[in-house]
């Protein structure tokens, strides 16, 4: 059977699927739990107002914690993103190619690297590429890691992680880590998906390196929309490439709205899909489209999300930011939709 590769981030990735069966599976909205809430936070500040913490309801800890790793949770996820839906509406197998966090800058490397493989190019038949948000960067370390984050944002004072099915998608002397960088240093640590903090390693060249990323995003941050918007550019035309010289069928959509509007909107890849139902603001600012977006009766209300910390009070993952089962289905129709065009 040939092959969909679907490209992205955790949108394409599938994130919260798992967590969403696993929610209905226990019946979680029935129980009562320990739910806090920080009367402080003013609501879409970017801070959920709501948060469990680790430890203390078994069966959240199971729900939200522990359905990252179950191979029943997993398999619903990979079974009802919309790569997979959208395979099974062309007769074709789905290959993701996608991680959570991941910037434009990487998929295009990704892509590069995949179709350098010819039993793999061979294979493929179709190719959708969900563009991710643009303030998403791509940092390559002389030490042989690669890390994508968000800046300035992440790099300036918090933490990102990324984790993924990698198997198939690493890098000469060292894959994706699971990677944090924080206002005061760089962190790496070789194990993925374990944020301890034993776990992590440390060395004065990473810190050199992260103070020098760090500097660098200080510097553009007065055209911080112009760098975005040409790499998104450069990505776009990077990948498309790549799959115009062999030949592969492909279309490309965004989750942000009037790319076109911008200094680059007169050059655009024929296969680019310009379409606002996209457009991921829309789904968190529109309550007639809050259905498209996960949702956990009684942790948060629809359109916001919550946290899971630890007994420090640390984050260790948010819910309620992604794509329902009933978005990827949304997603799937309209990519459907406009490849039949």
């Amino acid at each position: 059977m040939g092959k969909l590769l679907s490209v992205g981030c955790s949108l394409t990735f599938g994130l919260e699927l798992a967590q969403i069966y696993s929610f209905r599976k226990f019946d979680l909205e029935s129980m009562i739990v320990p739910i806090h809430r920080d009367s402080s936070v003013r609501r879409h500040a970017g801070t959920p107002e709501s948060y469990i913490i680790e430890g203390e309801n078994d069966v959240c800890d199971k729900v939200f914690l522990d359905s990252f790793h179950d191979i029943e949770c997993n398999e619903y996820r990979r079974s009802h993103r919309w790569g997979a839906l959208l395979a099974e509406k062309m007769g074709l197998e789905e290959v993701c190619v996608s991680r959570p966090g991941n910037s434009n800058h990487s998929m295009s490397t990704d892509m590069g690297r995949y179709f350098s493989n010819r039993k793999k190019r061979e294979e493929v038949e179709y190719v959708v590429v969900q563009l991710t948000f643009s303030d998403r960067g791509f940092v390559p370390s002389r030490g042989k890691h690669l890390y994508d984050l968000r800046y300035p944002i992440d790099v300036m004072n918090s933490m990102y992680s990324s984790s993924g099915e990698l198997s198939d998608h690493y890098f000469e002397g060292g894959g994706y880590l699971n990677a944090a960088y924080t206002y005061e240093r760089l962190r790496t640590t070789a194990t993925l998906g374990d944020l301890s903090e034993n776990k992590y390693t440390l060395n004065d060249e990473i810190k050199r390196e992260g103070k020098l990323i760090k500097d660098f995003y200080r510097n553009i941050s007065k055209c911080k929309d112009e760098y975005h918007n040409v790499g998104t550019w450069q990505a776009l035309w990077a990948m498309s490439g790549i799959f115009q010289s062999h030949n592969i069928p492909y279309k490309i959509f965004m989750v942000r709205d009037n790319f076109e509007d911008t200094n680059y909107g007169r050059s655009l890849p024929p296969d680019l899909i310009l379409d606002d139902r996209f457009e991921f603001e829309s789904l968190v600012t529109n309550p007639d489209k809050y259905k498209y977006l996960t949702n956990f009766p009684g942790f948060c209300s629809p359109g916001e999300y919550f946290e899971v910390r630890n007994k420090e009070g640390i984050p260790m993952a948010s819910y309620g930011t992604h794509l329902s089962p009933e978005g990827h289905q949304y997603w799937a129709d309209i990519i459907f939709e406009h490849i039949n065009k």
